[in-house]
């Protein structure tokens, strides 16, 4: 199946809402000098301020397609903007359709400046039925792919991070899969440690 979707092409039209989300994106990009790192599904934004203390000399940008989510961060300025936020000059939060904005990403010169994506939303349709759904079950994922090989996926589900690595093989990329030793990124990975479960990373190797 993975075969399939990588040979099939992706035929929805771009979502008016994500280009005018990556015409902000691409104005904030213009005007940052150093590189960007991308936090897919970044819900409340937690994540990305946390990764812009990371990463003080790139331009994160957390990517969700919930404005409700995305307006519990007091970063959050509006897609209409095209600011960075004042208090944490590297953040930018963005609603947006990812299949779209990945599309969008992996087309333009933009890419050039990707130094590493994540991937922190823990279970994504955990049904059987929903398989083709997950990023690395769909079409999309060679737009992933395209944008940078450099991607890091979090999760509290084993099983979704080894299918995950199965997928990145199809395309001749290898990974790693380790315990997170280190604080949580996300609200869920907080969650899920406080209640003594386990949360892996896979990592790229490129």
């Amino acid at each position: 199946m993975i075969e399939r979707q990588k040979q099939a092409k992706f035929r929805k039209p771009i979502s008016e809402h994500t280009r005018k989300a990556f015409d902000a994106f691409s104005r904030v990009a213009d005007a940052f000098s150093g590189n960007t790192i991308v936090d897919a599904c970044c819900g409340v934004g937690e994540s990305t301020v946390a990764l812009s203390k990371q990463y003080p000399d790139c331009l994160v940008v957390g990517i969700d397609k919930s404005i409700v989510r995305l307006e519990k961060n007091p970063f959050y300025h509006g897609t209409s903007t095209g600011q960075c936020a004042k208090a944490v000059k590297n953040v930018f939060l963005l609603r947006a359709d990812l299949a779209d904005f990945w599309r969008l990403l992996s087309e333009s010169n933009h890419k050039k400046a990707i130094k590493r994506q994540y991937i922190l939303y823990p279970n994504p349709y955990p049904k059987k039925t929903q398989l083709v759904k997950r990023w690395y079950a769909s079409p999309i994922m060679k737009y992933i792919i395209s944008t940078h090989m450099n991607i890091e996926c979090r999760s509290n589900w084993l099983i979704y991070l080894k299918e995950f690595q199965q997928a990145l093989s199809v395309y001749g990329i290898d990974s790693v899969i380790t315990v997170i030793d280190s604080q949580p990124l996300t609200p869920f990975e907080r969650k899920y440690m406080l209640s003594g479960q386990d949360c892996w990373k896979l990592e790229t190797v490129v």
